[in-house]
């Protein structure tokens, strides 16, 4: 019933009780009552409160009885009688027992003592499997107030209770004095009242004893005497009952003696204190252990991060369970606590995955519960606490999981005191910032005291001090062994593998661990090997097979240079096989198709090449493959259509051509499958738009073609088609696939208008890609803009053809990422674009349009926005604090930086590159350290200064202010942005010696300082061996003054450029990654390459260049140059160098080009030269070399303004040549008679060489043929005289060189 009616209800009840004329009707009144407080279901809803009800009834009842007991003497028996049968009956509900106690307990401490205390014990066996329920902790509480107030009661009239005597008080001939009797105090009160005075509430009631008794007897029959090995009902209460029954006659009209009342009081006092002794016992510890618990929770903060890894490395769900936790409950019922509910003690505590966070006190109320059989803490972050040493209290422990817990420090001894555990995880991450360690000693205590550990995971616990054979002595009842991670050392022990209950044994990541040679036996359990990340021979797992049991094996990380052992795929058993990131030679063989019960098959990023074998068809109970990132190459075999237990199937980033089978009736149970990243043609399969589980579909990046059609199943969720050559319009199914949450159809041919309101079929869409297709999208539609999409929060329309801001955003109140990029959208931003997501959007593109003004841009909650390449003039923006990527280059922004922009504190990029800004640049910049990475100021109008200080922990990795008006000095300050990769300082106005100290920065990759007023020498004068600029890739120190000889401990250092150092980076462009996925931002520097200024939008990772050009360096090139195999580009020229090119410059096989040309060098080309086959571009021209020009190869494609200015060089393609041994055929001399200042060589076939050899051949048989034809003779004699000219211009330019 609702509240209204409820007190209405009680109005009436509480009137009638009340009414003094009620007496006759009260045989009628009281069997409505009685059925409020026990009846089975009370109420129409299951929200009404009928508990109370049954509170209101109970007291009600007890006013009843106290107010009409002594006219009607059987009420209170009969009422007893009800109750006490509702409250031992087994077969009634919760509820009904819950109004039976709580009557029961409304007649007073007297009946509570008579009839609950003697069944408590028994009942509570009734009540434990069902204690986490709702109504059986109700009733719980409703045991525990009516034992309360029996207690109180006790103590309230003896309060010697609280400290008994040590000796007899109340003596009778020298004896204690007691009654046999047990009669309370209550009853020898009553009994020397009048007869008809109304009882009092404490009482039972005055009437017949006898009677009552036959009448409790009545209400039991029928009720099993025994539950759960305990008497109640009539046999326990019998005695009671009986005592009572005789007090009653003996005090008749008879006062007992004073002593003889005060013996039998504190008799009845000692046993109302066992009860509570006995109380406390089922309900005292309960209740500290609750009380403990809450306190345990109370020590750390609840914070989802806490239990990422329980998602990501576990699979499982974490969810905050202290929760449900609230204090004056029981704690048995909450989440992750079990109890022996028989002696209240908590037993197991599970608590893994529950987002606890915080330091974990040593002196924690955890250690409060003794009594603990299980604890499990795993999945939390204890914020690098060490392992408190009590742990080893719990010595009843037989399982303790501590693993991915964040503790670091090493394991207390005491944990091998805990000589019951059956099960120890100390399992951690490698890849946090502490390491739980264990050294030697605590490792043996452990492996010799857990005599009874049936499994073990040590998992990143650093064992580095520990040798292998610390292991002899482990249980031989161990059934999984786990050391991942743990940085074994040592040889292996072979009895390990040989224990014979062994099932699972794990030894991945311990490189350092000798397990050659490795032989199992025939008589081995084991059914899990991980051996991943190891080195180890392919030799020591030959004997693989002999592990018939094995179910599942990992040797990812490994090489095998003779393939895939054939005794991998003898194992018949094996249900999942895993071997990601080795190394392969050769591809899959045919015997793959043995591996029989293979389930799961993982062999991803291995380098495994060739076709996919055919034998992959027999695999029939396959359910998961997994062979993306390798070199596979040819088609997919028909007989992979055989796999029909297929769930997932992924072969992306390989070279897999054709057609994909196609069978309608094909995987009936495929969910998901990945084939982007490949060569794969023709049209889509037709089982792709039949398939009845599938869920995901990623084509991406393949070469398809044709028209999509339509999906006929409804479980699709994601489909990525992008960057395909798909055509045609989209197809209506996909708009009508209602699970669908992510469609990417990018970068293809598809075409048609769409219109937004085609989508609102889909609900749960959270991402939407159109971009780069010749779709036009219908932007000015305003009908059904609210509430489409409400669940969309990506949306890509890049090249869309979109001139206007579309309307439909109004209405998208999730949005959290809007890419309008690459459009035609004109003017202004219309103020309501920031309400777009309802304050949600955190990223905003709006780059490449022709935007003017950006007044009206979402400022709330965005972290990228994208404001460049468009016609915005003014002052610049200063955007939201909250701001993290801010890109607004190519711009034409004007005025000065404001300081504000510094309050961004969560800024990491910031282009403000190619506008007009002007002024100083802000002295802020340098003290962003927390965050700003990435700065790039290049091609204003700053003036000034460098910011002098760059603060302790700067984070910058790209500083770029190449093109301003800078005059400089950059201090040693920036040493502090220790991650510093590119540093360009060129084209500004710095005056100021070489910065060695640069060379000490670890990370930094492109040094450019050309065009500047840098000067003096680059000798190192430093007596350190520790090397400068060892990952330097790009050096330019071109048009500047510096002097001396060239660097020679510098290019020593160039680590990188020589190939000591591996590069390890698998990014094809040198950039940073923003947060937040908001996408990879490239380095840009400008640069000349092959003689031409370029502006490098993004630096390729090898390019490795080296311009030293336009200075005044003398002496010889060093040889050293010769190291650097990597190199791709030098440039010496315009200096004053001298002596002859060294032979050295032929060993770099990686050469585009070589410019060395201005200078004063001497000597002949090394023909070696010619041996470099990625040579394009190459200039020697005003030097002083003499000699044959090198032949052949590349060397025939240069011109003659490569060698211009040596008049000693001979040979094509200058006009001198060399001795010739023949003479030149009759048919080449000049028959015409015309004379010319060029003459033709015998290699004059070559002469088209550049362009092909086809056309070389051509010119060449025309020269044969008629001599030296006029028109050939004069365009080859105007080029050669505009040659000159340009030489003798170029010679006077060279002195006077315009310096910046």
């Amino acid at each position: 019933m609702n509240k209204s009616v409820s007190i209405l209800f009680k109005q009436a009840l509480l009137s009638l009780a009340t009414d003094s004329g009620l007496h006759p009707l009260l045989h009628q009144l009281m069997p409505s009552i009685i059925t409020c407080l026990v009846a089975k279901r009370l109420g129409n809803k299951f929200t009404d409160n009928h508990w109370e009800l049954r509170n209101f009834a109970a007291k009600l009842v007890a006013s009843l009885c106290k107010r009409f007991g002594h006219v009607y003497h059987n009420l209170q028996p009969r009422v007893t009688r009800t109750l006490l049968h509702a409250f031992l009956d087994p077969t009634k509900t919760f509820p009904q027992h819950y109004g039976a106690i709580q009557g029961l307990a409304a007649l007073g401490p007297s009946v509570v003592r008579l009839l609950i205390l003697p069944n408590l014990e028994a009942y509570l066996q009734l009540l434990e499997p069902e204690i986490k329920r709702h109504e059986a902790w109700c009733v719980y509480g409703a045991l525990l107030r009516a034992a309360g107030l029996c207690m109180y009661d006790r103590l309230k009239m003896f309060p010697s209770l609280l400290a008994p005597p040590t000796r007899p008080v109340w003596k009778s001939n020298n004896k204690v004095a007691t009654n046999k009797r047990k009669a309370s105090t209550d009853t020898l009160m009553q009994q020397q009242q009048p007869a008809k005075k109304i009882a009092t509430e404490s009482a039972i009631g005055m009437m017949p004893i006898n009677s009552m008794q036959a009448d409790l007897q009545g209400s039991v029959s029928g009720f099993s005497t025994t539950v759960g090995g305990s008497n109640i009902g009539v046999s326990s209460m019998s005695r009671p009952l009986s005592n009572y029954n005789m007090l009653g006659r003996e005090a008749g009209g008879r006062v007992s003696k004073t002593s003889t009342v005060l013996a039998q009081a504190w008799k009845e006092d000692t046993d109302a204190g066992n009860l509570l002794a006995s109380l406390f016992e089922l309900f005292g510890e309960r209740y500290q252990s609750c009380s403990s618990l809450i306190q345990f929770k109370d020590s750390f903060s609840i914070t989802e991060d806490a239990s990422s890894d329980c998602n990501e490395i576990a699979g499982l769900k974490s969810y905050p369970k202290t929760n449900s936790w609230k204090e004056g409950t029981d704690c048995c019922s909450w989440d992750g606590v079990t109890c022996d509910h028989l002696n209240a003690h908590v037993i197991a505590l599970d608590l893994s995955c529950s987002w606890l966070y915080g330091n974990f006190p040593s002196n924690t109320t955890l250690f409060l519960l003794p009594h603990l059989q299980k604890l499990n803490l795993a999945y939390n972050d204890f914020n690098l606490s060490k392992i408190p040493s009590e742990f080893g209290r719990f010595t009843s422990l037989f399982y303790l999981n501590l693993s991915h817990t964040e503790f670091e420090g090493e394991v207390p001894s005491q944990v091998s005191h805990l000589s019951k555990l059956v099960s120890l995880d100390l399992s951690s991450r490698i890849d946090y910032s502490g390491q739980v360690t264990i050294d030697k000693h605590a490792l043996e205590g452990l492996v010799h005291n857990l005599t009874e550990v049936r499994h073990l995971f040590l998992d990143g616990m650093d064992m580095s001090s520990v040798n292998a054979h610390v292991f002899m002595n482990l249980s031989s009842s161990l059934r999984s062994l786990s050391l991942a991670y743990c940085d074994l050392q040592g040889k292996f022990l072979k009895n390990i593998i040989d224990l014979p209950n062994l099932n699972l044994l794990n030894l991945g990541r311990n490189q350092n661990l000798n397990l050659d040679p490795l032989k199992f036996n025939r008589s081995s359990n084991l059914e899990h090997l991980d051996l991943s990340w190891m080195s180890f021979s392919t030799e020591s797992v030959n004997s693989v097979d002999n592990l018939q049991a094995l179910k599942y094996l990992d040797l990812s990380g490994n090489s095998f240079f003779q393939g895939l052992s054939v005794s991998i795929t003898n194992l018949s058993s094996l249900e999942q096989l895993i071997i990601s990131g080795a190394n392969f030679f050769g591809g899959l063989p045919d015997s793959m198709g043995n591996l029989v019960s293979l389930k799961f098959l993982f062999l991803s990023d291995s380098n495994f090449s060739g076709p996919l074998p055919r034998s992959l068809g027999n695999l029939f109970q396959l359910k998961c493959l997994d062979l993306r990132s390798n070199k596979l190459s040819g088609q997919i075999p028909l007989s992979i259509l055989n796999l029909t237990q297929l769930e997932y199937l992924e072969i992306s980033e390989n070279s897999l051509e054709g057609s994909i089978p196609d069978e309608v009736t094909a995987f009936p149970n495929l969910i998901y499958l990945y084939l982007s990243d490949n060569l794969l043609s023709g049209t889509l399969p037709s089982w792709l738009y039949t398939a009845p589980s599938l869920d995901s579909i990623g084509l991406s990046q393949n070469q398809f073609s044709g028209h999509i059609k339509e999906f006929q199943s409804k479980s699709l969720e994601l489909i990525a088609l992008e960057s395909n050559k798909l055509q045609g319009p989209l197809p209506s199914s996909k708009f009508q696939l209602l699970n669908l949450t992510h469609l990417s159809l990018s970068s293809s041919n598809l075409s048609g208008v769409i219109e937004f309101r085609m989508f609102s079929n889909l609900p749960n869409l959270k991402l939407l890609d159109l971009s780069y297709n010749s779709l036009s999208l219908a932007s000015n539609t305003t009908s059904c803009v609210n509430h489409i999409l409400p669940n969309l929060t990506d949306l890509r329309l890049s090249s869309c053809n979109l001139s206007e801001f579309p309307q439909f955003l109004k209405g998208l109140k999730s949005l959290k990422r809007l890419d309008l990029s690459c459009n035609k959208i004109e003017g202004k931003i219309p103020q309501w674009m920031q309400e777009v997501g309802n304050g949600s959007l955190t990223y905003l593109n709006v780059s490449h349009n022709y935007l003017t003004e950006v007044e009206h841009f979402p400022r709330k909650n965005i972290e990228v926005l994208d404001l460049s390449s468009n016609l915005i003039s003014g002052n610049l923006p200063i955007p939201a604090s909250t701001i993290n990527v801010f890109l607004i280059s190519n711009n034409s922004f004007n005025g000065e930086v404001s300081s504000l922009i510094c309050n961004a504190s969560y800024l990491k990029i910031l282009d403000l590159s190619h506008n007009n800004l002007s002024g100083t640049i802000p002295q802020c910049f340098g003290n962003l350290s927390n965050s700003l990475q990435f700065l790039n100021l290049k091609k204003n109008k700053f003036y000034g200064t460098i910011p002098p200080t760059f603060a302790e922990g700067c984070q910058l990795t790209n500083f770029n202010i190449n093109g301003n008006l800078l005059e400089g000095p950059l201090t040693p300050s920036i040493l502090n942005c220790n991650e510093l990769e590119v540093l360009d300082l060129g084209n500004n106005k710095i005056n100021d010696t070489f910065p060695h100290w640069l060379g000490s920065l670890p990370f930094l990759q492109v040094l450019v300082l050309k065009s500047n007023h840098m000067h003096g020498s680059l000798r190192v004068n430093s007596s350190k061996s520790s090397p400068f600029f060892s990952k330097i890739q790009i050096f330019d120190l071109s048009s500047n003054y510096f002097s001396g000889p060239l660097p020679v401990r510098y290019i020593n250092s160039f680590k990188a450029i020589i190939n000591l150092d591996k590069i390890g980076s698998t990014m094809s462009y040198m950039g940073v990654y923003a947060q937040r996925g908001s996408g990879f931002y490239t380095y840009s520097i400008g640069i000349v390459m092959k003689g031409q200024d370029m502006e490098l939008v993004k630096i390729f990772t090898m390019w490795m260049i080296i311009d030293l050009s336009n200075n005044q360096f003398e002496g010889c090139i060093p040889e050293v140059f010769g190291k650097l195999n990597l190199l791709k580009g030098l440039n010496l020229s315009h200096n004053n160098l001298h002596g002859g090119i060294p032979t050295s410059i032929g060993n770099l096989t990686s050469l585009e080009w070589l410019d060395l040309s201005s200078n004063r060098l001497s000597g002949t080309i090394p023909n070696r030269l010619a041996d470099l086959a990625f040579l394009s571009s190459f200039n020697v021209s005003d030097n002083q070399l003499h000699g044959q020009i090198p032949q052949g190869k590349q060397f025939n494609t240069f011109g003659n303004d490569s060698y211009e200015g040596n008049k000693g060089l001979c040979g094509f393609p200058v006009s001198k040549g060399c001795n010739i041994i023949e003479p030149p055929p009759p048919n080449v001399l000049e028959k015409d008679g015309s004379k010319s200042n060029i003459t033709f060589g015998w290699k004059v076939v070559l002469i088209g060489y550049g362009c092909g050899v086809v056309l070389g051949m051509s010119v060449g048989y025309v020269v044969f043929q008629t001599g030296k034809p006029k028109w050939l003779v004069n365009l080859v004699e105007i080029q050669h005289e505009k040659k000159q000219r340009r030489k003798s211009k170029k010679g006077n330019r060279s002195n006077r060189r315009r310096r910046i």
